[in-house]
């Protein structure tokens, strides 16, 4: 009898975390047999076909296609990139994969308050997309994830070809910033795709509260891991002073690394604090819905 595969969206990756290529990944490293849906053949999809997944070409609004993606298939990983069209792709998934009997749908969604008043339109539309899949009776895990630390190159990208500067939107230092890695929310997808069912509405928070930008920055400096500046002129002192002695820059970057390395250990309590709330293997126990605040 042949296992039935994973079913996973967005798996050829993109430029907002690609969750969706690591949770590949990180299923065919375990030998898990894996359908990966792409919006189009391309060049990105070499790299998920040397993985060893079978790739199949689709469209998330086209019900044909998302139906014959989740044929045969018992659990789906299912995301959609930020733009236009994330309910219609939504309705189309849940609708098809109520229809072909998946058990569980892990569904990448975003922070979310209790109920529908969300501060922006694009959290709300988030909240919306649960509702559907929990509605569908899909055995839905919604991951509610904060900002992707992996975006942050990517708005620097744009700032240095605009303005040729690194410019990140910081805000004030009273601004709190909640981030995770994007690879940290695949491990947690790869996760439950691979355990016990879940019941249908359960929430995981990744990544709960935050820092402010002051409690970074004056982190960072009392661990010699930063130079603080005030104005332009004083960043390109700072600048040649790094650029002139290499002794002081490999310090600097020593306190850094080692200053990140310590605060590590999201995914992994995580992963703990769902592995608390699952019955032993084989039990046959029942996992009751919960909303998991890390």
């Amino acid at each position: 009898m042949s296992i039935a595969p994973i079913l996973v969206t967005g798996a050829a990756g993109g430029i907002q975390g690609s969750t969706g290529f690591h949770v590949t990944r990180l299923l065919r490293e375990e030998g898990h047999p894996v359908r990966a849906f792409v919006h189009r053949l391309d060049e990105r999809c070499d790299r998920v076909r040397a993985l060893g997944a079978e790739i199949v070409e689709g469209d998330l609004h086209d019900f044909r296609s998302v139906a014959a993606a989740v044929d045969g298939v018992r659990r789906a990983y299912f995301t959609y990139p930020v733009q236009e069209g994330l309910l219609d792709a939504a309705a189309t998934f849940a609708a098809a994969a109520r229809s072909a009997g998946v058990e569980q749908v892990v569904n990448l969604s975003q922070w979310l308050q209790d109920g529908g008043d969300q501060p922006t339109p694009h959290q709300v539309r988030h909240w919306l997309v649960e509702q559907i899949f929990d509605w569908a009776d899909v055995g839905a895990v919604h991951l509610d994830a904060t900002v992707f630390y992996e975006n942050l190159f990517t708005w620097a990208l744009i700032s240095l070809s605009r303005e040729g500067v690194i410019a990140l939107p910081w805000g004030p230092e009273s601004t709190t910033i909640p981030m995770v890695a994007a690879g940290d929310v695949a491990r947690v997808a790869a996760a439950v795709l691979t355990g016990p069912v879940l019941p249908s509405g359960t929430v995981v928070r990744l990544m709960a509260g935050g820092f402010t930008n002051k409690e970074i920055a004056e982190t960072f400096v009392t661990n010699a891991a930063a130079i603080q500046v005030h104005s332009e002129s004083e960043l390109d002192e700072a600048l040649r002073t790094l650029v002139t002695d290499p002794v002081g820059r490999a310090r600097l970057g020593a306190a850094a690394r080692a200053l990140v390395e310590a605060n590590r250990g999201a995914k992994d309590k995580t992963l703990a604090s769902i592995a608390e709330l699952l019955p032993p293997a084989g039990s046959g126990g029942v996992v009751r819905p919960f909303r998991l605040v890390h």
